[in-house]
């Protein structure tokens, strides 16, 4: 991490922890991609133009990718929600179609 990074990171330190803080200056500074399902890390991100996608995003791409199919998709995201996590979509399929081609 180089001085200006570092700086950035001591700032977001303020507000987010030290995993978030740290992705988010070096998805700034590198051109990099932030992957987080945090919301404020999320707005963070827009506000300084970084890209970020979040677990349903992630699983759209797997599936878009064909390297699971979409009804895997949907099983994984039904199973994460059974055990808390919140999705803002009910199935991967909804976003790609059932099989999507590529």
């Amino acid at each position: 991490m180089n001085t200006t990074e570092h700086g950035l990171f001591g700032e977001l330190l303020r507000t987010f922890g030290a995993g978030e803080a740290s992705c988010i200056a070096l998805a700034r500074h590198r051109d990099g991609v932030v992957v987080t399902d945090d919301r404020m890390a999320r707005r963070r991100c827009i506000e300084f133009g970084i890209p970020v996608t979040g677990t349903v995003g992630i699983l759209k791409a797997l599936s878009v990718s064909r390297t699971i199919s979409a009804a895997e998709a949907d099983a994984l995201l039904t199973r994460m929600k059974g055990i808390g996590f919140y999705s803002p979509i009910r199935r991967i399929s909804d976003l790609v179609g059932p099989e999507s081609p590529c």
